[in-house]
């Protein structure tokens, strides 16, 4: 660090001295009087060797005209082209002060290959980047309030169901450890959940890290439905959790998996209208695992396909709260993990998601 302060001192010790000069004040003003400077030379020279020489002012006359006119050309030429060769810095400042501004990313060209052209390409770089992070941050802390916000009011109500068993003469102690167990399980999702965010937050959109495990289908499908299972309640919905076969091994992070499931049954189970049917079903076939979510409730409009996996979208869905991240949320985990994310029905009798893995992606005989 200090070779490199003392490498920068040197490079800019003219700049230094420059700089200190009380006019002209601007950048580009101290390169034209420099460039004045150095294009009267010549003339200052004529004029020097005619006041030392035996010449008459009436016979150094004539050259010393000629050498002033081509010196005023010379000089008018060399500013122009100083002036044009500086529109890379004033381009660059100019990127720089409308990014404060406005928080856009200049468009800069970035073709050039000389150091000019290499400051404005790093300068549009560093800004693309720059603005990328910060989208990328503030899309993180819209997944954490989103994924916080849905098995947080699953807690509070199994809680408060807890709270009101207990304060009966008679309390329904199995109905209570159900309700215990479903707050432990829902509480331990939700700690993977924050795992993660940090890991996205930590390696970068499309660099997540996988901690890979295996486990039963149905002992995956059975935490996902205990997750769900108040807001079900709550909403009063039918909500039905299956695996088919039921003791398929699966060889993947499991935490993300069951984030998916659960993203795809809170969103269907927010968008149903209450007294709705909610399915989660995983079925095999010959070359795939795939997992559907199906629900009854008012489907998904054409217009909404194209942008519906999209971080932010203008509509999140009638009658909720959702920022929209949910489906994001599911299509990044889901390719993380080699598999695919799709709606196979948007009519208006319900809509259905579906995950579907390669079987030697997930399958644990397969993986192995």
């Amino acid at each position: 660090m200090a070779s490199a302060s003392s490498s920068h001192a040197d490079a800019l010790r003219i700049y230094s001295a420059l700089s200190q000069l009380p006019a002209p004040r601007s950048y580009t003003g101290k390169i034209f009087l420099v460039a004045f400077l150095g294009t009267h030379i010549p003339l200052l020279t004529a004029v020097g060797y005619t006041a030392l020489s035996s010449l008459t002012w009436q016979q150094a006359g004539p050259i010393l005209q000629v050498t002033l006119g081509a010196t005023l050309i010379g000089t008018g030429c060399t500013l122009w082209v100083l002036h044009r060769l500086l529109a890379p810095l004033r381009c660059t400042a100019e990127a720089m002060q409308h990014y404060v501004d406005t928080h856009d990313p200049p468009d800069l060209p970035t073709h050039f290959n000389d150091r000019a052209g290499q400051l404005m390409h790093n300068t549009q770089r560093t800004l693309t980047k720059l603005s990328t992070l910060l989208a990328f941050k503030d899309r993180m802390l819209g997944i954490v309030s989103h994924d916080a916000r849905g098995p947080a009011s699953s807690v509070l109500m199994a809680v408060d169901v807890i709270s009101k068993q207990l304060d009966t003469e008679q309390p329904n102690m199995d109905y209570v450890r159900s309700l215990t167990e479903q707050v432990e399980h829902t509480v331990e999702y939700q700690l993977d959940v924050f795992q993660s965010m940090l890991d996205m937050a930590r390696y970068g959109e499309g660099k997540i890290t996988l901690h890979k495990e295996t486990d039963r289908a149905d002992a995956v499908m059975q935490r996902v439905g205990q997750n769900l299972h108040m807001l079900a309640h709550n909403r009063n919905h039918d909500l039905t959790v299956r695996a088919e076969p039921p003791d398929l091994e699966l060889h993947t992070d499991i935490g993300k998996l069951e984030q998916i499931l659960n993203n795809l049954g809170t969103n269907a189970l927010k968008y149903t209208p209450p007294g709705g049917t909610v399915e989660l079903a995983m079925r095999t076939t010959k070359d795939a695992i795939v997992f559907a979510v199906s629900d009854t409730g008012p489907g998904i409009s054409e217009e909404l396909r194209d942008e519906l996996f999209d971080a932010y979208r203008a509509d999140a869905g009638p009658g909720t709260d959702s920022v929209g991240l949910g489906l994001w949320i599911c299509k990044t985990f889901t390719e993380a993990l080699g598999g695919a994310i799709d709606v196979a029905d948007t009519s208006s009798n319900g809509t259905t998601f579906v995950v579907q893995f390669p079987r030697d992606v997930l399958e644990a005989s397969a993986v192995s």
